[in-house]
């Protein structure tokens, strides 16, 4: 169901444009993937009152672009800490391993994620690619190393 989306590189706010979007309402769910403080800042902006922010990101540091004292505590957000290693315990009696892989399988069928991947190097060139990831180049989406 999510047919919509923005770039907030192009955006501006987006937060704004998702409530102007929803009559201000906001998002129900959000999910971060990026591992950017400032993503997360906005994911938070995002959804509206007692939304649910999912993190699928693993944040190297501090969060010092997150301001809790901001949307997280007026509209009451939910952080979600999702793990790719496990199935939450609340659920596991329903996604069994096999659910899981047979929902992804057929997911990833109609996904189109070429896009996502911005550069492809030789595993030789690894040095490069991390350097190139460290030094926080906005033209990076997705470094794959090629074997």
């Amino acid at each position: 169901g999510a047919d919509v989306t923005f770039n907030p590189a192009t955006t501006g706010d987006v937060a704004l444009a998702i409530r102007e979007l929803t009559g201000n309402r906001g998002a129900d769910v959000a999910i971060e993937v990026s591992a950017s403080d400032r993503a997360l800042n906005e994911a938070i902006r995002t959804v509206g009152f007692s939304g649910k922010v999912i993190v699928l990101s693993w944040y190297p540091g501090s969060l010092g672009n997150v301001f809790p004292g901001r949307e997280f505590h007026h509209n009451r957000v939910r952080l979600i800490c999702s793990q790719t290693g496990a199935i939450c315990p609340e659920l596991a009696h329903r996604w069994t391993e096999d659910r899981v892989t047979e929902v992804v399988l057929d997911s990833m069928s109609g996904m189109k994620l070429d896009p996502l991947v911005s550069h492809v190097l030789n595993i030789d060139d690894a040095a490069e690619a991390y350097k190139m990831i460290d030094e926080g180049r906005e033209d990076i989406m997705q470094v794959v190393l090629k074997y």
